[in-house]
């Protein structure tokens, strides 16, 4: 999508919890979608106009270490957010639908409310049973969303890769990076850091993000990668929206 229609969608999310606050009867209900969900929308959308400023730079000179680093904040924030919103989306129906009886968020039973729980979907189904097909459409993108991509779900944060390069370029990294090592052994400090510049200034700028866990590691476009997510994440919340405000049973 273009980024005027990218903005249209994110910012129609935002309208149904201010402007028809009143037709959600449960007052947490309402407070998971305007203090929680909401929120969250705005927070993603800064992170993804942070994603896109860098990604504009692919081509040129790698960024910085501490670019890298802003931009990794960036994607993890983005990350959690997102799988926090579509948490926020599952307890709003639950407070506002009593899908699962008992169940509070400080009871045992809270680990049952997820969009894609299947206890979750069971009870949905009931009730909702259109906003529940809907979601099932979507259960293998948050599968693999949550395996690979869910920052809160894993020991090593997404990864912002600075630069990438070829192999006579690598091959000089090192060189540059062991003769840097030398110099710092030598007292040398500032021929030190000067190499070690030198060494990380090498290669060019791809928006790359690595996505690392147990016996897994891959390379991913960013970009493509975000899109992928941010579309399913927009349907998704469009379904649950509709049917909490417009009674609509989740058809977007």
């Amino acid at each position: 999508m273009d980024q005027y229609q990218r903005k249209r969608r994110w910012m129609d999310l935002l309208l149904l919890p201010l402007t028809s606050a009143k037709r959600i009867r449960n007052p947490r209900a309402l407070q998971h979608l305007q203090e929680g969900f909401n929120r969250r929308v705005l927070m993603m959308d800064a992170s993804l106009r942070q994603l896109d400023e860098t990604a504009a730079k692919a081509g040129g000179k790698p960024i910085s270490p501490y670019a890298a680093t802003d931009l990794a904040t960036h994607l993890n924030a983005l990350y959690l957010n997102l799988c926090g919103a579509l948490d926020n989306l599952a307890w709003a129906l639950q407070h506002e639908r009593s899908l699962l009886t008992g169940v509070t968020e400080e009871g045992r039973g809270r680990l049952r409310v997820g969009l894609f729980s299947e206890s979750f979907l069971a009870a949905l189904e009931a009730v909702a049973p259109n906003l529940e097909a809907s979601l099932r459409h979507h259960a293998t993108w948050h599968t693999e969303l949550r395996s690979l991509r869910d920052p809160g779900a894993h020991r090593i944060p997404i990864y912002a890769v600075p630069g990438i390069m070829n192999e006579q370029q690598g091959a000089e990294a090192i060189r540059l990076s062991e003769e840097s090592a030398r110099r710092f052994l030598e007292g040398k400090h500032e021929e030190g850091m000067e190499l070690m510049f030198l060494s990380t200034n090498l290669g060019t700028y791809q928006p790359l993000m690595a996505l690392s866990h147990e016996g897994r590691f891959e390379l991913r476009n960013m970009l493509p990668q975000v899109a992928h997510d941010e579309e399913h994440f927009i349907e998704v919340a469009e379904s649950v929206l509709h049917c909490l405000f417009l009674g609509s049973d989740g058809a977007a």
